[in-house]
C-alpha cells in the first residue's frame, strides 16, 4: 500500500498452507481491503471447508509482523453458501461488499449455479475495524429513508419542509442535485450500488446511505 506520493504505508500477506488448502474442499477466496480510516492494509478470507458446513468470513490486519483477526462472521445454517466478489471500505469505515449466493460451489461455469446476488453494507465499528466514534455524527439524524435497500424509489419520513437532495456515489461523484423534495426520490435511472444522500433545508442537514438493488 502506497500513498498518493508513492511512499510506502503498509503491506499484508496471507499464506494458505498445504493442510489448510486440503481442508477447503468447497472453496476459499482471499482478497485485500484498503483501510481508509487507519491507513493500513487488511485481508479478508471467505471460505467453506465442506458443503455441509456454514460459510465463514474473516478480516485480518498486520500487527507486529503477524496476522491479527479483527472480525469473524459465520453464516447461520448450512443451506446458504456465499462468495465475496468485491469489497471496499468507505471513508467512514463501513465496508461495502458484493455477495453471491450459490447452491454448489463446485459448479462450472461459476455463475451456472448462482441463486442471487446483492450488495451489503457492514458496520466497520461492529467488525472491530474502526472506532465506534465514527457514527457520532449520525446519532442526531431524525429522517428515516425507506425502503433501504430499494429498487426504484426512496421515501423520506419526518421531513418537515421541502428539501434539497444531493446524491453522490461512493467515489464522491455528484450524480443528482434535486430541489423541493417533499417525500420521495426516484433513483430508477441509477445502476445498482451504494449511494450517499445529503438532505438539507432550513432546519435539517443530514447524510444517509442508500443501497439500490436490481429488480
Amino acid at each position: 500500500m502506497f500513498n498518493s506520493n508513492g511512499a510506502f504505508i503498509d503491506s499484508i500477506s496471507y499464506t494458505i498452507d498445504e493442510d489448510e488448502h486440503q481442508k477447503i474442499g468447497s472453496y476459499g477466496k482471499v482478497f485485500p481491503i484498503v483501510d481508509r480510516v487507519n491507513k493500513r492494509m487488511l485481508v479478508s478470507y471467505g471460505r467453506q471447508y465442506r458443503i455441509t458446513e456454514s460459510t465463514i468470513f474473516e478480516v485480518f490486519a498486520n500487527e507486529g509482523g503477524s496476522l491479527k483477526t479483527l472480525s469473524s462472521i459465520k453464516v447461520e445454517g448450512i443451506d446458504d453458501h456465499f462468495r465475496v466478489r468485491y469489497g471496499r471500505m468507505l471513508e467512514n469505515g463501513d465496508i461495502l461488499m458484493y455477495l453471491e449466493q450459490f447452491e454448489d460451489p463446485g459448479g462450472y461455469p461459476p455463475k451456472a449455479n448462482l441463486k442471487w446476488w446483492c450488495w451489503i453494507l457492514l458496520d466497520g465499528s461492529k467488525l472491530n475495524i474502526v472506532s465506534s466514534t465514527k457514527d457520532e455524527a449520525n446519532v442526531s439524524n431524525q429522517l428515516i429513508l425507506y425502503p433501504n435497500p430499494t429498487t426504484n424509489n426512496i421515501s423520506i419520513a419526518k421531513l418537515d419542509a421541502p428539501a434539497a437532495v444531493t446524491i453522490t456515489n461512493i467515489n464522491g461523484q455528484v450524480l443528482k442535485q434535486l430541489s423541493n423534495i417533499e417525500y420521495e426520490v426516484n433513483i430508477s435511472d441509477l445502476p445498482a450500488g451504494m449511494y450517499i444522500f445529503d438532505i438539507t433545508n432550513k432546519t435539517i442537514s443530514e447524510r444517509h446511505k442508500v443501497v439500490k438493488v436490481r429488480e
